[in-house]
């Protein structure tokens, strides 16, 4: 894997995979993971993992997750028996695996709630079969979660009481340009050259711009990845920029507004 590149958490002002494999290392400490779409959140948990060689098993939450889709449903056996299925969550729990659950406020109440007994006791109790599941010591939990903002402002409150039982660590889109096109550059130019440097660190320094007006479409790390891969299909690099910037545009934002400025990059 190439190793990402590292934002600094903005309040605690250390690098967030030092913080985050720190939080890791204490035991069953859940982690709460704020950032915007594409920073890169999943990824930086999935590499310390390969780093430590870990388990990591990643369960993206929407509004329709139930606790059974978890932990798992009551199933009947050939005999006529009804026993417990192991649930992704629950099988990464008893794997010793890093259990990341994507998105986690919009998934109903008490599906999350469920994992209370979890987090307060380090044991987990799945009412619907009464079952007391102690996970493998290894095991650990982080949540991702879209940040407050008006970018995500359809985004669901995450439940107070549930929140409190978390660390919280934000993780923002990278600063520093020439840090963010080494990244890319790594990633995309691998094995061979795709994008030329100079072209690379012009479509970051845009990015980095439409990051910082809220007005417009955000290209985001993993977009600027997308619009690589145009780039080597036989886009010509701006494009490949146009269409990302027309691919993530909200309803109430025009891509448009961002060609005089790209002008000024590529």
């Amino acid at each position: 894997m190439v190793p990402p590149a590292i934002p600094t958490e903005p309040r605690l002002q250390l690098p967030l995979d030092e913080l985050l494999a720190k939080k890791l290392a204490r035991g069953l400490v859940p982690i709460r993971l704020v950032g915007p779409r594409g920073s890169g959140k999943n990824y930086l948990v999935k590499y310390l993992c390969h780093r430590t060689n870990r388990g990591y098993v990643s369960v993206d939450c929407d509004e329709a997750t139930h606790t059974e889709d978890l932990f798992g449903p009551l199933t009947p056996t050939e005999d006529g028996l009804i026993v417990p299925r192991n649930g992704p969550a629950k099988q990464a729990l008893l794997n010793g695996s890093v259990l990341v659950l994507n998105e986690f406020p919009v998934m109903r109440a008490g599906a999350a709630m469920s994992l209370h007994r979890l987090l307060n006791e380090g044991k987990l109790l799945v009412k619907a079969h009464g079952e007391l599941v102690e996970p493998h010591p290894s095991a650990r939990i982080v949540i991702t979660m879209n940040p407050p903002t008006r970018e995500y402002r359809d985004s669901e409150p995450m439940n107070s009481a549930t929140r409190g039982r978390f660390r919280a660590l934000e993780q923002p889109y990278i600063q520093d340009v020439d840090e963010e096109v080494a990244t890319l550059d790594a990633q995309v130019n691998a094995s061979h050259e795709v994008v030329d440097r100079g072209t690379l660190r012009k479509i970051v320094q845009f990015a980095h711009q439409t990051r910082q007006n809220e007005n417009w479409p955000t290209i985001s790390t993993r977009n600027l990845t997308i619009l690589c891969e145009h780039i080597e299909d036989g886009a010509s690099p701006k494009a490949a920029v146009k269409n990302e910037v027309w691919a993530v545009a909200e309803p109430n934002q025009y891509p448009e507004d961002t060609y005089e400025t790209l002008n000024d990059y590529v």
